[in-house]
């Protein structure tokens, strides 16, 4: 058990909350609210090991408002009230702005994902929206374009893994995964009886990706190495949103619900392909992997 602090970790929302790519810390911002308990009175950034221990972090008076991730395992990249980028190492306290590039004029960020830019959580790369019809993948330092797509981005689906090596978009029945390497992989989910894909999330390394299909509510593995593609688990589920990756990459938990048996956690092995039900009890549905202590 660990005591924590204001709204807690479990109170935030999608965004407001990173794992290192190796697993050990966990950052998020608190959200402390006033006394009408409607409206934010103060944001803390808070870092946790994976034994629990927190980091002194009190001391900083910045106004944070959004965790883009961890641009390695050292340093942490934040988008604050000022509209500025920093990168923060939160063991020495030492941080720096993060300049723009003379090609994006200005940072900015979306807290909503709706028009971006979407940084990637190493910073080395970023989409943009140059309208509602197009939409860019760019190499950050040089405006270098990656990948082109046509369509809003609005109510789209988007993940990066968190070594910010491989994003992935859903559009529709389409889902796009550009790698490490800039290859771009396409694939028309309709093939595969797939109405919609949603709630997409990469594994750490980048290497696997789980989505739900929104209207049926089935949820599918996609090995982006092997180009294969699986449905996990069968009809008689419904899958939710944000699902959590061991920081090995090998298993992966997701909520779901089951008509007789109520809502419940499944845990994958993405290599053996076993499932497993977890007695998360009243953590249900609440859940952050990290690397073990």
């Amino acid at each position: 058990g660990v005591p924590l602090r204001g709204g807690g970790i479990f109170s935030t929302s999608r965004g407001d909350m990173a794992v290192s790519p190796d697993g050990r810390y966990l950052a998020y911002i608190d959200s402390y609210l006033d006394d009408t308990g409607n409206r934010t009175k103060s944001r803390i950034l808070r870092i946790i090991n994976s034994s629990g221990h927190a980091l002194p972090m009190n001391y900083w008076i910045v106004d944070w408002q959004w965790l883009i991730g961890w641009k390695d395992n050292q340093h942490l990249a934040i988008f604050t009230g000022s509209k500025e980028i920093l990168i923060l190492d939160p063991f020495t306290g030492r941080w720096e702005k993060l300049p723009p590039p003379a090609w994006l004029g200005k940072i900015a960020y979306d807290h909503y994902g709706n028009d971006g830019p979407f940084y990637s959580p190493s910073l080395n790369r970023i989409l943009v929206k140059p309208d509602d019809s197009v939409f860019e993948l760019k190499d950050f330092q040089t405006g270098k374009a990656i990948y082109e797509g046509n369509g809003s981005l609005n109510g789209w689906a988007l993940d990066w893994s968190a070594d910010g090596s491989t994003l992935a978009i859903g559009s529709g029945k389409l889902l796009t995964v550009v790698t490490r390497s800039e290859q771009v992989i396409e694939l028309d989910a309709s093939k595969f009886g797939i109405d919609t894909v949603s709630y997409l999330k990469l594994s750490p390394d980048g290497q696997k990706l789980v989505f739900t299909s929104y209207w049926s509510g089935k949820w599918f593995l996609f090995d982006i190495e092997q180009l294969e593609l699986r449905k996990l688990c069968s009809d008689e589920f419904d899958f939710g949103a944000d699902a959590v990756w061991s920081p090995d990459g090998r298993f992966v938990v997701q909520e779901a619900d089951r008509s007789y048996f109520g809502q419940l956690d499944l845990l994958i092995d993405t290599q053996q392909l076993h499932a497993y039900k977890l007695i998360s009890g009243q953590y249900q549905h609440r859940l952050v992997w990290l690397a073990e202590p």
